[in-house]
């Protein structure tokens, strides 16, 4: 699989650079771009855009470019936030 992903692959971030890590060990292709970057430089002839949250992104360019893919997207938000409970309360 080819997959482009969004995030922070800061050397002292964690979580994107291992998540990176492991999809390239289990075998597929990995096409990193800094959170931040210009949308319109994403490659999307890819199998699926994988981002955490694209946060210094504004929201409607976030939203045109979500919308505008021809492939699926995958937020994978892996940090807990404070003051949200999930159903079993935790």
């Amino acid at each position: 699989m080819r997959i482009a992903y969004i995030g922070n692959f800061n050397v002292l971030s964690v979580g994107e650079p291992e998540i990176a890590k492991c999809l390239e060990e289990l075998g597929h292709t990995v096409v990193r771009y800094p959170e931040g970057c210009e949308l319109k430089t994403v490659d999307t002839n890819v199998d699926f855009v994988l981002f955490a949250k694209m946060r210094c992104v504004n929201l409607k360019e976030r939203e045109d470019f979500l919308q505008s893919l021809q492939v699926p997207s995958v937020c994978w938000l892996f940090d807990l936030y404070a003051g949200m409970t999930s159903e079993s309360g935790l």
